[in-house]
């Protein structure tokens, strides 16, 4: 299939996870919260990989029925007990996705749903020291 097949989902997530790769080949796998931030370049515009306030993150190009593009982990700090139970599921490294929130019908939930039922990858941020993820 070329790309300009693609839905605009598919096109701005492989856009998405090659800036990211490019971005962390360089930095052993690490990218700072700026980094996340400032994104990566798709038909002409910046788009984030996730903002700094959005623990789930659907870009607004992907309109109000699409599938979030990325989830970071809360920042573990000493005394602070996180909002999200997000952990390492089991020995085999799967990540155990907590739902943001207590409502499951939330918009940021059903974001995260749909991408599982369009089969869309994720881009999950695991936080791993301050100023990284």
């Amino acid at each position: 299939m070329s790309p300009t097949s693609l839905d605009l989902d598919w096109r701005l997530r492989l856009a998405a996870l090659e800036s990211l790769r490019r971005l962390t080949e360089r930095a052993g796998g690490v990218i700072t919260r700026e980094q996340m931030t400032a994104g990566f370049e798709f038909d002409g515009e910046r788009v984030p990989f996730a903002l700094r306030a959005r623990g789930i993150w659907k870009p607004a190009r992907l309109g109000t029925n699409g599938a979030a593009l990325s989830i970071t982990t809360a920042s573990i700090r000493r005394g602070v007990t996180p909002r999200y139970d997000d952990q390492i599921a089991s020995d085999d490294g799967w990540f155990e996705y907590r739902y943001q929130g207590t409502d499951p019908r939330a918009s940021d939930n059903r974001a995260v749903r749909r991408a599982r039922e369009l089969g869309r990858p994720l881009i999950y941020f695991l936080w791993s020291r301050a100023g990284a993820v």
